[in-house]
């Protein structure tokens, strides 16, 4: 509960976003239900594997990519980011590590 009261804050300050597009999923509408059920007292819920996650963001330190980074969309259609960088190694052995 300690953990948790130290995001409480961003919730208030509506800094937490969920994916709306995903807010009917089982997985959404637990997460959802753990959180309705937690009080000043403790947590109500039965499980609190969500709310343990979420408790979890006060210990992240969380950096903003540089603007000057290549960023190519990851291919599999889901939004999902990543940098352009070209890590294949020159040749096979490269990468062997003796």
């Amino acid at each position: 509960m300690v953990r948790f009261n130290t995001v409480v804050p961003l919730f208030k300050a509506r800094k937490v976003f969920f994916p709306i597009e995903r807010k009917q999923e089982d997985t959404m509408l637990e997460a959802m239900n753990e959180l309705s059920l937690v009080s000043v007292s403790g947590f109500r819920s039965k499980h609190d594997d969500f709310l343990d996650t979420i408790s979890m963001l006060s210990s992240l330190n969380p950096w903003k990519p540089s603007e000057e980074a290549p960023m190519v969309e990851s291919g599999k259609g889901e939004g999902m980011w990543d940098i352009d960088v070209d890590d294949s190694p020159i040749d096979r052995m490269a990468s062997y590590i003796v």
